[in-house]
């Protein structure tokens, strides 16, 4: 199976075996939801912002890359060597090689230099914006990443989460920073609602 120009569904591309054996069966503890659906539907935004190759690629890097970051850890451009876990919730990290591109690898790792630059700990009961740049080479990778984390958010935790008001700020300021419009947000979901269960 293929998105729309690229070909990271294939049973055989690294990129998408190494996130398929990371994440397995497991599921996100709040919603149950597989942790696999952010990848799915991420890829589909990617589909619909016309993404290439190396980009589809990279986002199915993103989420151990930016844990690896997290924890100061930098991948291999050869090959994705994840580090021992460091905590509790690292555990499910493997020590494992992929012969993953070079380029894709270096585009999750600037994606997770980037997303990494706010996350929700930042904000405070008076939210600035962040003022930062965003790296043109990994916007889709953005978009993808916080269209698909506001959707499940506002499905599953708006309604319970103990910081769900600073929680609908991090998504505000990350939109206003990717220049994403209410309009589009809306048109993207009702794309994500298409997809087969």
């Amino acid at each position: 199976m293929t998105h729309a120009g690229f070909s990271v569904l294939d049973p055989d591309n690294p990129h998408r075996r190494l996130i398929e054996t990371i994440y397995a069966s497991r599921r996100t503890r709040r919603s149950k939801v597989p942790h696999r659906n952010h990848i799915d539907e991420g890829l589909m935004i990617l589909q619909a912002l016309q993404a290439t190759q190396v980009e589809a690629e990279a986002f199915c890097l993103h989420a151990p890359a930016q844990i690896s970051y997290h924890f100061g850890a930098r991948p291999t451009a050869a090959s994705y060597r994840l580090t021992e876990p460091q905590g509790p919730r690292d555990t499910w990290l493997l020590q494992t090689r992929f012969p993953l591109a070079a380029d894709a690898v270096a585009l999750a790792w600037r994606f997770a230099v980037q997303a990494e630059a706010f996350r929700p700990n930042h904000l405070n009961d008076e939210i600035e914006p962040p003022s930062f740049t965003i790296d043109t080479a990994v916007r889709k990778l953005l978009i993808a990443d916080k269209v698909q984390n506001r959707k499940d958010f506002e499905r599953y935790h708006r309604d319970s989460h103990p910081r769900a008001p600073q929680l609908t700020q991090y998504f505000a300021c990350w939109f206003a920073l990717l220049e994403i419009s209410e309009h589009v947000y809306q048109k993207m979901l009702a794309m994500l609602a298409q997809k087969p269960s």
